[in-house]
């Protein structure tokens, strides 16, 4: 699962300092994550970040100075639909038009649909954690996925705490290339438990 093919790196500090911010902007921001950056200009800018490609998503770990992260209607146009979800130490402070202002605390994710305009910024993301997986997943098996809250999944259900623990274990672990489509199956069913569907799975059979 970590091979080279399955593994991609990033890090602000092997370009050259007068470039960082334009190159993580375009690049980073623009063309690879379809969303605008801004960093604060009060604050030395730091991005690394170290991303599992697997099928149907992708997880990523990242250590990141304050920033705003903004999906625009400009951005938009590229029809993706993809849904991210993204925990950080500091928690995150977001609107989204249509819904409203939220807020989360650290740990809690931020539900980000990319089909949606929102706007994040984050104070403290010395660690930082995203899932960006297909909507198509979880369309069978979350009912009215759309009236899931965007700050509802925090750490106080088992479901919430399980699903955390078991992203964060596939970044510190080295496996077989072959489990990649079984850790995509697993997330899957953790996810529609986390997002309110598969009762089934929620409650004893006995």
């Amino acid at each position: 699962m970590a091979s080279a093919d399955r593994v991609a790196m990033f890090s602000a500090d092997d370009i050259p300092e007068d470039q960082r911010d334009e190159f993580i902007r375009d690049f980073y921001g623009r063309i690879q994550m379809r969303l605008d950056i801004t960093p604060r200009a009060d604050t030395p800018l730091k991005f690394s970040a170290r991303t599992l490609i697997l099928p149907e998503m992708n997880l990523t770990k990242g250590n990141v100075s304050p920033m705003v992260w903004e999906r625009n209607s400009g951005l938009m146009a590229d029809g993706n639909d993809d849904i991210i979800l993204s925990w950080n130490k500091g928690g995150y402070r977001f609107t989204m038009p249509g819904r409203g202002d939220f807020s989360t605390d650290p740990g809690t994710a931020a539900i980000l649909p990319m089909d949606r305009r929102y706007s994040v910024a984050s104070e403290d993301s010395q660690w930082t954690m995203a899932l960006q997986f297909k909507r198509s997943l979880l369309v069978p098996l979350v009912k009215n996925l759309d009236d899931v809250r965007p700050d509802s999944l925090g750490r106080t259900l088992p479901a919430h705490r399980l699903l955390f623990d078991y992203l964060w274990s596939l970044l510190h672990i080295e496996e077989p290339e072959t489990l990649a489509p079984l850790a995509s199956r697993h997330i899957t069913d953790l996810l529609a438990v986390s997002f309110g569907g598969m009762e089934a799975h929620t409650h004893s059979p006995w």
